[in-house]
């Protein structure tokens, strides 16, 4: 099924949304094998699509933006032991990252154990400026940018 979806974002040129969180092994192969049949982006240059919910390494993150896609830095990335994602967040390029919200799940630190909502990527954006040394305002430009530009 997920090769079909990848053929029709390819015929439409549309980008996809991604959710591997423990399937990295099983699914980075194939989004390879993709991007390479796309030469790494959609018609214009755009990106191929987001990793949504993004939840493995730095390295890992530099491998999937090698291959064309953005990584989405969801509000877990409040959380304490969040230290992994907060890793990608300071390291990745501002201009291959999204923020999400994944919700109902993943409520930033504030909020944990309550329902999570839209309104709360303030809080992923001002832990992003402060792990990067930016201003909430900088992160919130480049991260919408690179929304619209995702999304054509």
């Amino acid at each position: 099924m997920l090769l079909r979806q990848l053929e029709t974002a390819r015929r439409t040129g549309k980008p996809v949304a991604i959710h591997a969180r423990e399937a990295h092994d099983e699914m980075y192969p194939l989004l390879e094998t993709w991007s390479r049949s796309l030469g790494g982006a959609l018609p214009g240059g755009r990106p191929l699509g987001v990793m949504h919910y993004f939840s493995a390494d730095i390295d890992l993150a530099r491998r999937y933006i090698d291959l064309g896609f953005i990584i989405s830095i969801h509000t877990s990335v409040t959380h304490p032991k969040a230290a992994m994602l907060q890793r990608v967040a300071r390291e990745a390029p501002l201009a291959s990252l999204v923020i999400e919200t994944d919700s109902p799940y993943g409520a930033p630190q504030r909020y944990r154990g309550k329902r999570n909502e839209p309104a709360f990527v303030v809080q992923a954006a001002e832990t992003v400026a402060e792990l990067r040394g930016l201003t909430i305002e900088a992160v919130a430009g480049a991260t919408t940018e690179n929304a619209l530009r995702l999304l054509g």
